[in-house]
């Protein structure tokens, strides 16, 4: 996934991965059915499917948190990346805290099992979804700061004044 990010963009490749992780979540609680064979056939398929997933995550996190919460140009904040692997602990820690609470509740063995592979599809499916409108929004803004750039320049501004403009807002 770390190619794929190089290739398709960092964004892409988080929204692909993330993608993945949910779909194979989601197949592995819903999925399976009839005899103990073909059950533990499509969970461990779907799995397989959803380690390369999660693989995928781990480079991707990294260099997007390092990237993004540099201060442009080739720098990085090596202090983000570290507080997105942080934040992956509670993350690990979460199936184990639902097991324990579903242990306690009266849903059959099987039920308790399918919400605990399915609700891993959940945090992902969020983000993908976040990244969708983000990257909608982003797309939005683009379109609305060329036009206004556009009539600008039929106003007649010159070019190198609306790249100062330009340049004066960033900063």
């Amino acid at each position: 996934m770390g190619f794929l990010g190089d290739v398709i963009g960092r964004t892409s490749a988080m929204t692909v991965t993330l993608s993945i992780v949910c779909l194979s979540a989601t197949l592995s609680a819903v999925v399976p059915s009839g005899n103990p064979v073909n059950i533990y056939s499509i969970i461990i398929v779907a799995r397989f499917f959803l380690g390369i997933g999660v693989g995928g995550i781990y480079p991707l996190s990294a260099i997007k948190a390092a990237e993004d919460g540099g201060k442009g140009g080739d720098s990085v904040d090596v202090a983000s990346a570290a507080y997105a692997f942080f934040w992956q602990v509670p993350g690990a820690m979460t199936p184990w805290f639902f097991a324990m609470v579903f242990s306690y509740s009266s849903m059959t063995a099987d039920m308790q099992w399918r919400l605990l592979l399915g609700l891993g599809a959940v945090p992902s499916a969020f983000v993908v979804l976040c990244s969708i409108l983000e990257n909608h929004q982003s797309k939005k803004k683009q379109m609305i700061d060329n036009d206004r750039c556009g009539a600008v320049h039929r106003q007649g501004q010159s070019t190198d004044e609306l790249m100062e403009s330009a340049k004066s807002r960033l900063i």
